[in-house]
């Protein structure tokens, strides 16, 4: 994964599976973590969140290259 670009979430985000419940991003601008696919994530409280696109806007893209074609 690599850290790229920059989103804002805009409300608090909840992880949504039973053992993720505890994981919650803070409303915020976080310079997101991007894996080879293109999911996005943030680190809150030393843990890693997936985000769904509905929960956060982008601020900064990040190049393509960062998230296609290395898969």
């Amino acid at each position: 994964m690599i850290q790229a670009g920059k989103i804002v979430v805009l409300q608090k985000v909840r992880g949504d599976c039973p053992f993720s419940r505890h994981i919650v991003a803070a409303p915020g601008i976080y310079v997101p973590f991007i894996n080879p696919y293109g999911a996005v994530s943030v680190e809150t409280n030393g843990e890693q969140l997936g985000l769904k696109p509905d929960e956060f806007q982008w601020l900064e893209k990040p190049p393509p290259e960062v998230y296609e074609g290395k898969k």
